[in-house]
């Protein structure tokens, strides 16, 4: 793919997304062909790049399509832009091939692969309530280790009981409820601590206090959760279902 350097953020963001986090040599056809037929119009390109991604979030990756399956997808997708279809033909046929009931249902089991998964799933939920507004970090120019929190921490502290030895902890770490960006200074500050002190801390460097969107959304609705302000596996399954259902089929829209 060519140099992106001074074309839009959100085509930008979409390359980044499709040739790291979300890469699968499938889609190189479908790409290829888009490219060819649409390089002169950077707004339809930019339509049928962000199509591209959000399709390989949502069938590549959190539906685990098999390889044939994406192989077609993608072959008939490239056919119908060199036959001079539509965006809206290619929306159609890409809504046809991912339900958004399907889609939401996997995503409520969905866990990430890596870090760079992880950051770019929940980095998108930020930027779409914030409207990119004031997420100050963008994957194509960040480290996901700097800015990817734990809630649940990779190696918990005493306060937090244990949890690392329970059966499930492996299974439960790198579940999409149990993620949040920060800025890294607050990530760096607040690293395995406790729930509380991550929540709200005398420093100001927390949760409460990022200035994002999500981190204030789950300080707000931490009760309906958790039981008695415990962070578990539990409370991370219903805080991903709550993610599913509110936010994953409007980020990840077929109708860009």
């Amino acid at each position: 793919m060519g140099d992106l350097v001074n074309w839009p953020e959100r085509l930008a963001d979409a390359q980044f997304a499709i040739i790291d986090p979300l890469w699968k040599k499938h889609c190189a056809p479908y790409i290829f062909a888009v490219m060819e037929k649409f390089s002169d119009d950077t707004d339809i390109l930019e339509r049928s790049l962000v199509l591209c991604e959000h399709y390989l979030f949502r069938q590549g990756l959190v539906c685990k399509d098999s390889v044939s399956v994406l192989q077609k997808v993608f072959s008939d997708a490239a056919a119908l832009v060199k036959a001079g279809d539509s965006v809206e033909e290619l929306i159609d046929f890409c809504k046809r091939n991912s339900p958004d009931a399907n889609f939401i249902d996997n995503f409520k089991v969905f866990s990430a692969r890596n870090l760079k998964q992880g950051f770019y799933a929940i980095w998108k939920i930020e930027a779409f309530i914030t409207d990119q507004k004031s997420v100050e970090f963008r994957p194509k120019s960040q480290s996901a280790a700097q800015h990817l929190e734990h809630i649940m921490p990779k190696k918990p502290g005493a306060d937090w009981k244990g949890i690392k030895q329970e059966e499930g902890f492996s299974r439960s770490l790198n579940r999409l409820g149990n993620f949040l960006v920060l800025n890294s200074s607050i990530n760096q500050h607040i690293k395995n601590k406790s729930l509380a002190y991550k929540c709200n801390n005398p420093s100001s460097q927390d949760y409460k206090n990022s200035g994002l969107e999500l981190p204030a959304e789950f300080v707000d609705k931490l009760s309906s959760w958790a039981v008695n302000g415990e962070w578990n596996f539990d409370a991370i399954n219903l805080r991903q279902i709550y993610l599913a259902e509110k936010y994953a089929g409007k980020v990840w829209d077929l109708s860009v």
